[in-house]
């Protein structure tokens, strides 16, 4: 969704800044610690788009 909203460069830039054990490393599939996906929201909304 960040993708298609913001662009792949947003999206690139959130999974970075975040620091994630996971590496920010996704797919449809898996199940992931809600506190990463928290981390990505806040991230985003700190983004002046």
């Amino acid at each position: 969704m960040v993708e298609k909203e913001f662009g792949l460069e947003v999206l690139d830039q959130i999974i970075i800044e975040s620091n994630l054990a996971s590496g920010g490393i996704y797919t449809s599939v898996g199940t992931y610690d809600f506190i990463e996906m928290q981390s990505l929201i806040v991230k985003l909304s700190e983004k002046r788009i």
